[in-house]
Formats: structure tokens, sequence, C-alpha cells
């Protein structure tokens, strides 16, 4: 956790720390201390998100058609670490191909996010010098499809 506080931009998906581990909540108050954003992805207005520099508001279930979307603006404004990609994922190709027929405006469509805060936190996250991104159980014990 102590370096959720040294990172330049958190993304956090399907958590409410605030709620379910208070203790972690003083490491993202250090982050922005530091000078680094928080981007929390949750359909609630939490006292997490309350906290956030950007909060997205996905539709329920539709958590990989915005991650989709989200993937598609990396790729189409190059901002990829090709050689990060090619020494340390697999699969990269089909996720690539997936993500590209993704495009903004029907990722809106499909979650309820604006293009203009997909654009932002895309732009946020590929900015900071380091990031994380951080799931849970919100995330992981969902059925849904990318559409």
């Amino acid at each position: 956790m102590a370096d959720v506080a040294r990172s330049g931009c958190v993304s956090l998906v399907g958590a409410n720390p605030a709620e379910t581990m208070p203790p972690a909540l003083r490491y993202f108050r250090e982050l922005r201390e530091n000078g680094g954003q928080l981007i929390v992805v949750d359909p609630r207005r939490t006292r997490t998100a309350e906290l956030a520099d950007l909060h997205l508001q996905p539709v329920p279930g539709t958590d990989l058609a915005l991650a989709l979307g989200l993937l598609h603006l990396v790729v189409a404004d190059g901002r990829l670490d090709n050689e990060f990609i090619e020494e340390r994922t697999t699969g990269f190709e089909p996720a690539r191909a997936c993500a590209m027929a993704h495009w903004p405006e029907r990722v809106e469509r499909l979650t309820g996010v604006p293009v203009a805060q997909l654009r932002e936190a895309v732009g946020m996250f590929a900015d900071a010098e380091t990031g994380m991104v951080l799931t849970a159980r919100g995330l992981e014990q969902q059925t849904g499809t990318a559409a």
C-alpha cells in the first residue's frame, strides 16, 4: 500500500476502501498530497469516490466495455509502451483488436460514461510518470459482456 502514495496516478476499480478498509484511505490521501491523482471507477457515489480527482460512474455490468474503450483511446492516441508490451505481456493483439471495436461514442452509449471523461482518464493515467490499476471484488465477481 505504501506504493500507492508514491504513484503518479492510481485507478481504483471495484473497491470502496472508505467503507471496507478505512486504514487504507491514508495512502490515497497521501497520494493526493504528493501530487498524484486518483481515478475511481464505481457506479455509486461513495466516500472513496468523493476523494477522487475523477470519478467514472459506469452502468453496473459494463466494466469490460469501459476497459476496452479506455484501451481503444490509448491505442488510437499512440500512448502504448510497445517495449513493455513486447517484453512482459502475452495476448495483446487479440485485446487490441477487441478494443478497436469499442470507440468512445459506443462506450459512452454502453456505459453511460461521457467521452470527455474517458479521454480525461486516459490522459491522467498516460501522462503520469508512474501508475497503478487496483481492482477488487466488485470487478472480479460479475458477469458482463463488452457488447
